[in-house]
């Protein structure tokens, strides 16, 4: 694994401090992980004003319908094919996709291919005051 500036010496993957925000980079391809029984998530990172996780679908996996009380969410298809359903849209989840969902709109994602989905997705952080 290539280190970044959270990293130790051996290059494993740390979070920074909670509520802060590090120039950093992540290569996400090198952070996968996939279980037969549930969709794998992995926070990436949570600064002062964002944070973002991976989710790691085998397919037929997905995420439960959920929404959010104040956070847009933003997706990021890595690899693999999908279907994100948000309010009464759906939208086609593919490599390069970029999937917005405001908030308050309920929403949810599923690995409908016959590949593993690998998905990042962004929203406000916790330590965020507005």
């Amino acid at each position: 694994m290539t280190a970044h500036p959270t990293a130790p010496a051996g290059g494993t993957f740390q979070m920074a401090p909670y509520g802060v925000t590090l120039a950093q980079r992540l290569l996400v391809h090198e952070l996968k992980e996939f279980r037969a029984e549930k969709r794998v998530r992995k926070k990436l990172f949570e600064g002062a004003q964002l944070w973002c996780e991976m989710v790691c679908y085998e397919p037929g996996q997905g995420t439960p319908l959920h929404h959010h009380p104040r956070e847009d969410e933003l997706f990021v298809v890595i690899e693999g094919r999908g279907v994100i359903t948000a309010g009464d849209q759906q939208f086609e989840a593919v490599p390069g996709a970029l999937i917005t969902v405001p908030a308050t709109v309920p929403h949810d994602l599923r690995n409908t291919g016959d590949e593993r989905l690998v998905v990042v997705f962004v929203k406000l952080s916790r330590a965020y005051k507005a």
